[in-house]
């Protein structure tokens, strides 16, 4: 089968080790290719939040396949009372799934989450003044949506 001696022996014995090294090393003939790093998505970020003004629409869009998950939003009241943010998802490309979940801070606020339930999703919650943040969370395909804030002010 192989012929060790002479110049066609040299051959023979770099492809023997070729061959060897190809199957001891697992070696698939697909080229390598480094893994993708996805843009990094400023708006992921807590710190990154859009502002959010009470009654002022925000259209926006998640594509959680290319890296664009989350969205974070910053809504400030100036007086107490009732905080309500409203989702409303465009149909979809392909099949997504939407979360919705409106973090309060300060005392008397709670979080508040909805899951895939018929669209609009509404969060509420009875807000003192301050900043609250709300996550709009995607999965699966392209996902355009609205957002709106409203703030209804307690009497005083």
């Amino acid at each position: 089968m192989f012929d060790w001696s002479g110049r066609r022996a040299r051959r023979d014995r770099c492809r023997a080790a070729l061959l060897a090294a190809l199957v001891a090393g697992g070696c698939e003939w697909d080229a390598w290719v480094p893994p993708q790093r996805l843009p990094r998505d400023p708006d992921a970020d807590r710190r990154n939040a859009i502002p959010l003004v009470p009654g002022e629409v925000h259209t926006d869009r998640l594509h959680c396949k290319a890296g664009d998950c989350r969205d974070w939003f910053v809504v400030a009241t100036e007086r107490p009372g009732e905080l309500t943010v409203e989702v409303r998802p465009a149909p979809a490309d392909e099949p997504a799934s939407l979360r919705v979940v409106l973090f309060g801070q300060g005392a008397g606020a709670a979080d508040h989450t909805s899951w895939d339930e018929a669209p609009p999703l509404r969060v509420r919650t009875v807000a003192p003044a301050g900043a609250f943040f709300v996550l709009v969370e995607g999965h699966g395909g392209r996902l355009p949506f609205e957002i709106v804030a409203s703030h209804r002010p307690e009497n005083p």
